[in-house]
Parts: structure tokens; sequence; C-alpha cells
């Protein structure tokens, strides 16, 4: 393949190409949306959820729990992302209606200066 043909490439990557990095109303047809951020190295959308079987939910939620109960770090793969929550995180449970559904989110809160580097 060409340097300059068009590939689709995994998103948030620079394997995408063409990308337009301009406002979205004015993305020409036949470019992708930018999915990443040179300045920051974090994507555009950085909302990443997933749904997993109930039996990967469960362990994740285990490892959470021992976590919390020994003080240390949490670190999970959600969606094929590494994240590693600080031990000095906030934690909170909210619940939301509308629209004929309900949701429970188990929320863990925590600022970039927090973050800590992984093992």
């Amino acid at each position: 393949m060409a340097p300059n043909e068009p590939r689709d490439g995994k998103p948030g990557t620079t394997d995408q190409f063409p990308r337009w990095e301009g406002p979205e109303e004015n993305r020409p047809a036949g470019y992708l949306p930018a999915e990443d951020s040179p300045v920051s190295g974090r994507k555009a959308d950085p909302d990443i959820e997933k749904d997993y079987p109930l039996p990967a939910f469960i362990e994740k939620l285990r490892r959470l729990a021992d976590a919390l109960e020994n003080g240390q770090r949490y670190q999970i793969d959600i969606a094929g992302e590494r994240i590693s929550v600080p031990v000095r995180a906030h934690y909170n449970i909210a619940h939301e209606r509308g629209d004929g559904e309900e949701e429970i989110e188990f929320q863990i809160i925590w600022s970039d200066g927090e973050r800590q580097p992984p093992d």
C-alpha cells in the first residue's frame, strides 16, 4: 500500500488515514474523524464503555474490592485500554432514571494529577 493511500486502521491510532483534524462540520467526505490528540496523547472521545459477560464483570469487581481492602492501586483493562486507578481515588454510587430505563453506576473518580505510573 502506498503511503498516501487511504487506510481504515484501528480507530484512535495513526494507522487511520486520512483523518480530518479540523472542525467536524468542515470534514470533507472520505475523511475519517480525528480519534486522537497529538498534544495530549488521549483519544478525542475519552469515554470508554464495554459490555462484559457476567463472569468477567464479577472478576473485575472482585479485583477492585481486593485492591480497595488492601489499600492498593487498581489496574483494569476496558475495551483493550489499560487504566490505572490511584489509591486515593474518590468512590461513589449513582442511580439514574430516564426514558423508561434505570441505571446504577459504580464510579471511581480521580484527577490526572493523581495518576500513578504502572508497576
